[in-house]
């Protein structure tokens, strides 16, 4: 089991008056191990269901599935939960978007193709590997910016057998690119950590956190949501308002509104 930190959902929920909670969320990702999980973000009966939801469509070229918001309330109530809202409010202020959702499986006892290579070797996450292809180091202007929250909501266990998310811990502060050996000689000293946590727990981190999904030696799937969220100025890797009829975006919320850039003028995508 890996040393990270851990809250509950019901009491992420109430940390704009429980500051001291909320800044041990945010030193865990930047000065701690790197990531922080809430237990019990998504209740089992809606992993089940988007889960089920996921088996009736097709995957992408990259091996995820989109468009999923106007599919089931229960991804609705998972973008929108407050635990993720004060979190990602305190890091980007009240302007913020959710750049990417999606969902991947990786096939039980498969091997890693091509759809799921670029996950499942050591990588960090966008918009770092953007950044750190140009300037690595302590010479990096965005050197501890907070442009991107991760955040990965497993539908089924991880464990050793299905493929636990691996991460060097403190390596947000390395502010480099991964290097494949670097990581795999972490894995085989036990420096690196693994991700064991249930069905319905959001693990979250931001900034380059040298990370990689392992391989699902299990007899089921491994079927995984990933969220990232940005500040709006960003450029964004989905342009959710337009992958859903316009009948939905006006039927949607003022803060599912607000989080997919509806009313932006100048929506960005990369």
């Amino acid at each position: 089991m890996c040393d990270i930190v851990k809250l509950g959902a019901a009491q992420l929920s109430e940390l704009y008056a429980q500051r001291e909670n909320l800044n041990k969320a945010l030193v865990a990702m930047s000065d701690g191990a790197g990531v922080f999980c809430v237990e019990d973000l998504v209740p089992t009966k809606h992993c089940k269901e988007i889960i089920e939801l996921s088996k009736t469509m097709k995957a992408d070229a990259t091996g995820s599935i989109k468009r999923l918001l106007n599919r089931s309330r229960a991804v609705e109530e998972m973008v929108l939960h407050q635990a993720i809202r004060c979190i990602a409010k305190r890091l980007f202020g009240g302007d913020y978007r959710l750049s990417s959702l999606a969902v991947r499986t990786m096939e039980s006892g498969s091997a890693v193709d091509d759809r799921h290579k670029h996950v499942a070797s050591a990588h960090v996450d966008y918009p770092y590997r953007h950044l750190l292809s140009r300037i690595s180091g302590n010479q990096n202007p965005y050197l501890g910016v907070p442009l991107g929250l991760q955040v990965l909501v497993p539908l089924v266990d991880l464990n050793e057998d299905t493929g636990a998310t691996a991460y060097i811990p403190k390596s947000q502060k390395y502010y480099r690119e991964p290097s494949q050996e670097e990581f795999q000689s972490a894995l085989n000293s036990g420096v690196a950590k693994k991700l064991h946590i249930r069905a319905g727990t959001a693990a979250m981190w931001w900034g380059p956190l040298w990370h990689s999904a392992m391989p699902n030696r299990s007899g089921k799937d491994r079927i995984v949501v990933t969220m990232l969220f940005g500040p709006r100025f960003l450029n964004h890797p989905q342009m959710l308002r337009e992958m859903y009829p316009s009948s939905y975006l006006k039927s949607c919320s003022p803060e599912l509104q607000e989080l997919i850039g509806v009313h932006d003028i100048y929506p960005k995508v990369y």
